[in-house]
């Protein structure tokens, strides 16, 4: 069972963004993924959502390269 899911964003301009999104089970890293989209720019926290639902999911190269941090294992096929 997933306890939790987290999103985490990165502006890579102004209009795109990437976002992870990072489900969580007992406190670890179940397993994570990365959605890219354009977007109007105004409020990414809110814009986030978005992207995390409808964005094109990236390959773990780019994914990882964006969110280094994450663990490359835990990357969702």
């Amino acid at each position: 069972m997933i306890s939790e899911t987290k999103l985490a964003f990165y502006p890579l301009a102004s209009r795109v963004l990437a976002v992870a999104v990072i489900q969580y089970k007992e406190d670890k890293i179940f397993d994570w993924a990365v959605y890219i989209d354009s977007i109007p720019g105004h409020n990414h926290i809110i814009e986030a959502v978005k992207v995390s639902r409808y964005g094109a999911k990236q390959p773990v190269n780019m994914a990882t390269t964006i969110f280094p941090y994450l663990p490359k294992d835990k990357y969702r096929d």
